[in-house]
């Protein structure tokens, strides 16, 4: 499995979108837990059910640098409880930096473009998103016309909620 950012790589600007990641694959995002709504819609809209990893900085206090610390920790937790990830798609320089420091057994993987802003802006989503919070990563893979796939089986709610109980709740149904 890998990991991408979102910001800069899962979502570039309005016009290009961005990366896809696969569906074994998480996200692992600068974004505060506040940003965790708008977040949800813009990436459900694009059909994207991937388990998300929120920065646990409240929007107002995080810095690229602190986006870059959570990422790492939050990689090195998942290394240290067994899950096997070969590389992170980044593309802000700072972040990608403090997770090679902080996380050298990650393969960043840099996204180079000036097409997304790299400071702290949030990103309103308005458009209305109907979507099923019981569908698993299973359920989506399966409607994205994906190969069958070993997903584990949480609740989108579940898998979106605080990092800790998330990280907990995909490792202990992992195994």
């Amino acid at each position: 499995m890998n990991s991408y950012d979102i910001d800069g790589v899962v979502f570039i600007n309005n016009e290009i979108g961005g990366l896809y990641p696969g569906p074994n694959d998480i996200i692992i995002t600068g974004r505060s837990y506040e940003e965790m709504e708008e977040t949800t819609a813009m990436l459900h809209s694009r059909g994207i059910y991937n388990n998300v990893y929120y920065n646990q900085i409240k929007f107002a206090e995080k810095t690229r640098q602190t986006s870059g610390f959570h990422k790492a920790w939050t990689l090195n937790r998942l290394l240290n409880d067994g899950v096997m990830i070969h590389g992170h798609f980044e593309d802000d320089e700072i972040q990608a930096e403090v997770i090679e420091i902080n996380c050298p057994r990650i393969k960043v993987i840099r996204i180079v473009h000036d097409l997304t802003e790299k400071e702290n802006v949030r990103r309103p989503f308005n458009d209305r998103v109907e979507f099923d919070d019981t569908r698993t990563p299973h359920d989506v893979a399966r409607q994205r016309s994906a190969a069958h796939c070993d997903w584990i089986r949480i609740p989108l709610q579940e898998a979106l909620l605080a990092c800790d109980y998330c990280l907990d709740r995909v490792i202990a149904e992992d195994k």
